[in-house]
């Protein structure tokens, strides 16, 4: 009973957001949820940015989420860089 509980705090304690910018893109993984990296080539951006906004309102919270706006990798605060794709509205 006591195993569960403590295995998500455990699991929580170990997320953390890991951003890396190389030549060829940006890469994203959010450990251990992604054991991979994503990665985000630089030709397929439209255009980056960075903004101030609510992940509560936005999104419903922080963790990988889904909103309005697209999907978001949050871990905590209210910054964040928007990528936008060819196609993609800007909002």
């Amino acid at each position: 009973m006591v195993i569960l509980p403590v295995a998500i705090a455990v699991l929580f304690l170990m997320l953390k957001l890991e951003t890396q910018v190389r030549r060829d893109g940006l890469y994203v993984r959010f450990f251990p949820i992604h054991i991979r990296y994503r990665k985000f080539e630089r030709e397929v951006l439209f255009e980056y940015f960075s903004t101030t906004y609510s992940p509560i309102r936005e999104y419903g919270g922080w963790g990988i989420r889904f909103g309005v706006k697209g999907k978001t990798y949050n871990v905590s605060g209210n910054q964040r860089v928007e990528l936008v794709r060819p196609g993609q509205e800007i909002q």
